[in-house]
C-alpha cells in the first residue's frame, strides 16, 4: 500500500507540473496597427453640382505597424503582417445610414514573400505605397451619390488586434454657381451691332441711355437677371425711331 500510495503521489505531482506548464501565459506578440486618415478629414466640405453625381472622393490613409514579436524589430514582416484593411462610409444627414464597406484589402502590403503593394488589391485602390518596412499608404475611391454629411472609417487588422481611425462631419454641399447675365444695356448694344451696324454714334448713345434708365426701374426684370430680351429689343426699335440720328 505504501508503495502504491507513493507511486500515486508521484503521478499526481507529474500531472500537476504538466498542468502548470500548459497554463503559463506566453507573451502575445500580436499588436494593433496604427491608422491615420489623411483625407478627407473632419470638417472638410466638398462642393458639387447635381449633374456631377456620382462624384469620386479619394480616401487616403496611412497604416504603421511594428510587431514586437518580429526579430529583429522593424522587419519587412511588419507590414506583411497587416492582414486586412477596411474602408467604410456612413451618412449622418439628411438621413442616417450605417457604416458600409466600400473597399476590403486583404494583406494590402504583402507582395509574395516581400513587403510591397499586393497586386491583388481591389480596383478601388487607386494608389499604394510602402515607406521602409513599417508604414504603408493607400488611396481608395469613394463613389458618393448625393449631398449630405458623411463619416469615414478605416480599420486595419493584425491577427485579432484592430486599429482604426474615424473622421466625421465631412460635408458634400451643393456648389452655388453665380451666372453673370448680360445687363440690359449690353443686350441692347449687341442687338444694335447685329442689326444696325451703321447706326450713328449719337443715336446709339441715346438708345443705350434710355434702355439704362428703364433698367434702373427694373422694367426688364430684377437683377442679376436673366432679363427680358424681347422687351429690350422692342424698346431698341422704339427708341431708334425717337432718338435723333445726328
Amino acid at each position: 500500500m505504501k508503495c502504491r500510495n507513493g507511486k500515486g503521489a508521484s503521478h499526481r505531482l507529474r500531472v500537476g507540473m504538466i498542468a502548470t506548464i500548459v497554463g503559463l501565459s506566453l507573451p502575445a506578440y500580436a499588436n494593433a496597427p496604427t491608422v491615420t486618415i489623411l483625407s478627407p478629414v473632419t470638417g472638410n466640405t466638398i462642393f458639387a453640382v447635381p449633374a456631377d453625381f456620382p462624384i469620386i472622393v479619394p480616401v487616403s490613409f496611412r497604416v504603421t505597424h511594428v510587431d514586437p514579436g518580429n526579430n529583429p524589430p522593424a522587419t519587412a514582416k511588419d507590414m506583411r503582417d497587416v492582414s486586412q484593411v477596411k474602408v467604410s462610409i456612413s451618412q449622418t444627414a439628411p438621413s442616417s445610414v450605417a457604416y458600409a464597406d466600400i473597399a476590403v484589402l486583404d494583406h494590402p502590403w504583402k507582395n509574395g514573400s516581400s513587403v510591397g503593394c499586393n497586386p491583388a488589391n481591389p480596383a478601388a485602390v487607386t494608389s499604394c505605397g510602402v515607406t521602409g518596412t513599417t508604414q504603408g499608404d493607400a488611396t481608395v475611391s469613394w463613389s458618393a451619390n448625393g449631398f449630405g454629411t458623411y463619416s469615414v472609417k478605416v480599420t486595419a487588422k493584425h491577427a485579432s488586434d484592430v486599429g482604426q481611425d474615424e473622421e466625421t462631419g465631412i460635408v458634400i454641399a451643393e456648389e452655388v454657381v453665380n451666372v453673370e447675365w448680360p445687363a440690359p444695356p449690353a443686350i441692347a448694344n449687341a442687338y444694335i451691332n447685329a442689326n444696325y451696324k451703321k447706326l450713328a454714334a449719337t443715336q446709339r448713345g441715346c438708345i443705350i441711355r434710355k434702355i439704362t434708365e428703364r433698367d434702373h426701374l427694373r422694367l426688364y426684370n430684377e437683377r442679376p437677371g436673366p432679363y427680358n430680351n424681347i422687351a429690350i429689343q422692342t424698346d431698341v426699335e422704339l427708341f431708334r425711331a425717337s432718338c435723333p440720328a445726328k
